[in-house]
């Protein structure tokens, strides 16, 4: 009768063990909520990445700095006439991080298309509540921004849909 309790015993603490191992697997697979790091914006996929990051952290003033001034115009008149913003005043709190990956850079003449990969993650609550283990989700998307170099810096003349960093 011992040798039953000890196999039923091994059996519980080998299944317990694959449990654990899944859940370390499966958080340290998710993605975290680290912001993005400005880089040296020398480049015009280096500024797409630090509009991208501007506006995620909300700071609308450097967001707006990288803006051609036709755009930027265009923007501030939205603001006044329709209460748009490039920051929203309500984030998500859902919203668990964006990253940006810059395929694709052309320059001719003074122009520039950069292509990008967006993916913002996101948490979505699940029935059971695991702890967050298997809330993480996201969304990704591919977007053609065009830049155009006005006084010996890159500004964006033509942005992305901004919705998909909130």
């Amino acid at each position: 009768m011992l040798r039953g309790i000890d196999r039923f015993l091994a059996t519980i603490l080998v299944v317990i063990f694959f449990i654990v191992v899944l859940a370390v697997v499966l958080v340290w697979r998710s993605p975290s909520a680290t912001e993005l790091e400005y880089s040296d914006g020398s480049s015009p996929g280096n500024v797409v990445h630090n509009y991208v990051a501007a506006v995620t952290r909300g700071d609308e003033e450097r967001a707006k700095s990288y803006l051609s001034p036709k755009v930027l115009e265009n923007v501030e008149e939205s603001e006044k006439e329709h209460g748009y913003s490039l920051i929203p005043i309500y984030r998500s709190r859902s919203n668990a991080g964006v990253r940006i990956v810059v395929e694709e850079e052309e320059i001719a003449d003074g122009l520039a298309t950069v292509r990008i990969n967006l993916t913002r993650y996101f948490s979505r609550p699940t029935p059971l509540g695991l702890l967050g283990i298997f809330e993480a989700d996201h969304y990704s998307s591919q977007f053609e921004v065009r830049l155009r170099q006005i006084d010996g810096a890159w500004k964006i003349v033509e942005p992305f849909e901004l919705y998909m960093l909130h």
